[in-house]
């Protein structure tokens, strides 16, 4: 299931170097502004703020922007799902029930702490480049993100994040959107379940159900998210 918030992430690689979170009011008067104010939406899970980072000149912004804010709400119930379940079968109970020991939200954090330190920001005009740096080798190997300065002010460019086909973007969009209806209902269920044999059991049937619902989308779309892994 992680894998379709990839866009987001892929962003996240490369936007979240340089500076902790921003001064006051939204101003990205300057790309290492704007890499800030971007970091500091992510660990808000602010999906409006997200989309108020891109170019608003760009083709395709409105798209992007929704998987952005799609990508956050879903973020935020995967938060509240995980919170939902360390609370009714302790500290240890995600790694059962997800496969790994943390959310996506608290992995993201950590990536945004790595890229502070590492990340790199190379200016040339009104047209910046962000380089990923460290020791990970995903990270090494993305690609930089861009970004465009107008009146001023610093946006991301979305070019990079389109797919070929447009309606692939609904696409992803609705798979979010699935996704963070899974971990509601799943929330709802750690706290309703008898016990924890019959959470895992709901929670299994849930996610049949999802996956059902989801495979044909799903596989139209893994080409546009393996790209941005």
């Amino acid at each position: 299931m992680r894998t379709v918030i990839a866009l987001l992430l892929s962003l996240a690689a490369l936007c979240a170097g340089c500076g902790g979170r921003p001064a006051e009011g939204p101003s990205s008067a300057s790309p290492e502004a704007l890499l800030a104010r971007f970091a500091d939406a992510i660990e808000r899970l602010d999906g409006a703020a997200l989309a108020g980072c891109l170019d608003p000149a760009s083709p395709g912004t409105k798209p992007v922007a929704a998987l952005l804010t799609a990508a956050a709400k879903m973020l935020e119930r995967q938060r509240d799902f995980d919170a939902a379940v360390r609370a009714r079968f302790g500290a240890g109970s995600i790694e059962r029930f997800t496969g790994g020991p943390e959310g996506m939200p608290v992995e993201l954090v950590r990536r945004l702490e790595t890229l502070r330190r590492d990340a790199r920001v190379e200016v040339e005009g009104t047209t910046a480049r962000v380089m990923p740096g460290g020791e990970d080798p995903e990270l090494r190997a993305a690609e930089p993100a861009r970004m465009v300065q107008r009146d001023g002010v610093w946006f991301f460019e979305v070019a990079p994040y389109l797919p070929d086909d447009p309606n692939l973007c609904e696409s992803v969009e609705f798979l979010l959107g699935k996704l963070a209806d899974r971990y509601e209902k799943a929330r709802e269920l750690a706290g309703s379940a008898a016990d924890e044999k019959a959470f895992a059991t709901a929670l299994a049937e849930l996610d049949a159900d999802l996956e059902r619902r989801t495979r044909r989308v799903f596989e139209t779309v893994e080409p546009f998210l393996r790209r941005h892994r």
